[in-house]
């Protein structure tokens, strides 16, 4: 029958004796799992529902706290290292954020679509100025020395655009004004 049953079996695997006083019952399983958790007859599958001793798989104290460790450390560092730091916006080309006066008695709603400082193609959030004030388009860089598509709505009109030129100017911000 051990014949029989291991060409059944895929490699790997293996079964458990099957003996008349084990009520002819045959279980299969994977090799590395009978030698870890000491499977040797149906008698010793009380053992497979529980954790190996260390003596069975080696000491697993000590690689479960460096492994603990290890993760603490990584997440710690992932967690500090984006919000604890922050830094300030790289640019691959020079550029400049811009800001949108509202000359109007209307509150004013606006967004920029242009190259940014990645010389990406991009598109920003909807931002809000209020009649007779201005407002910055704060974390998002425009490519210098080139035009943007601003598109912007008075209260109570439809959405309309301008082609709006970036200057290239030792200045971080340029102003834009709309009436």
């Amino acid at each position: 029958m051990a014949a029989t049953l291991s060409m059944a079996l895929p490699p790997g695997v293996t079964a458990l004796p099957a003996a008349k006083a084990q009520r002819g019952v045959v279980l299969a399983v994977p090799r590395v799992t009978a030698r870890v958790r000491g499977l040797r007859s149906l008698a010793d599958l009380h053992k497979a529902g529980s954790r190996p001793s260390p003596r069975q798989i080696g000491s697993s104290n000590m690689r479960d706290i460096a492994r603990k460790c290890a993760v603490a450390a990584l997440t710690a560092g992932a967690v500090l290292g984006g919000l604890a730091f922050p830094t300030t916006a790289s640019a691959d080309v020079s550029s400049a954020q811009i800001t949108v006066c509202n000359d109007s008695n209307a509150k004013l709603q606006f967004w920029a679509k242009g190259y940014n400082q990645f010389n990406d193609w991009d598109d920003s959030p909807i931002w809000y100025a209020n009649p007779h004030t201005c407002a910055t388009g704060w974390n998002y860089w425009w490519k210098q020395n080139s035009s943007i598509e601003l598109h912007y709505k008075f209260a109570g009109r439809g959405w309309t655009w301008r082609a709006e030129y970036v200057p290239g100017s030792s200045g971080q911000t340029t102003t834009f004004h709309l009436s």
